[in-house]
C-alpha cells in the first residue's frame, strides 16, 4: 500500500486513487491498519475525497503537483541573501 495508494511525510499521510471505487478501498485498507496498529487519527486535521489537497508545501491534483502559488509569492518577496547564514536559510526555505 505504501507508495502505490499512500505516502507519508512525518505525521502528514496523503491516500490516493485513481477512481472513487478504487479509493473506497484504499481507504478500508487504510483504516483496517490504523485499527490493527492501535493508532490514533485527528479528525479536525483529516479531509477525505478531496480534488485537490495542499500538502507539504504543495498543490496535489489529477494533473499532477505544482508549487502552492502563496509559498511561491513568499519567496519572491524574501531579499537577496547576502551571508552564507542567509543564502543557507533561503535555501531551505525554497526545498523546504
Amino acid at each position: 500500500m505504501l507508495y502505490t495508494s499512500i505516502v507519508i511525510w512525518i505525521d502528514d499521510l496523503l491516500v490516493f486513487a485513481d477512481d472513487i471505487d478504487d479509493y473506497v478501498v484504499k481507504l478500508e485498507e487504510f483504516f483496517d491498519l490504523v485499527a490493527a496498529y492501535g493508532l490514533n487519527l485527528s479528525a479536525k486535521t483529516s479531509s477525505i475525497y478531496q480534488q485537490s489537497v495542499k500538502w507539504c508545501g504543495r498543490i496535489i491534483n489529477n494533473d499532477g503537483d505544482s508549487h502552492d502559488p502563496a509559498r511561491v509569492d513568499v519567496l519572491r518577496s524574501m531579499s537577496y541573501p547576502e551571508t552564507a547564514g542567509l543564502l543557507q536559510q533561503f535555501l531551505c526555505a525554497a526545498n523546504g
